[in-house]
């Protein structure tokens, strides 16, 4: 997810639409960053991109995880109460990854 997540700016914060549309959004990035790795595109996953194991067993750390990232640290804010929109958010998402 780290590759995509580094190709795919709408990956870089919280989606901001329904679940379903969200669910939709994913699985299509899923699909484009399939079919450009199995295409063969140097282009979008050029060489040191990715995580590799030398032969002495040692993970050299790809370029990908150097991306930057809007989110932050920012330690408790408000009361910590969601609101039912969360709720609702993550009771679906838990009832998506667990069937």
């Amino acid at each position: 997810f780290g590759i995509m997540k580094a190709k795919w700016q709408i990956l870089y914060s919280c989606i901001s639409c329904s679940p379903k549309n969200s669910e939709l959004i994913v699985k299509a990035l899923v699909c484009l960053h399939n079919f450009m790795m199995i295409s063969g595109r140097a282009e979008y996953c050029p060489p040191g991109l990715t995580d590799t194991e030398q032969n002495n067993g040692e993970i050299q750390r790809g370029t990908w995880r150097d991306s930057q990232t809007i989110f932050h640290r920012l330690g408790r804010v408000g009361a910590n109460r969601s609101t039912r929109i969360a709720y609702d958010m993550r009771n679906y998402l838990m009832q998506y990854f667990v069937s």
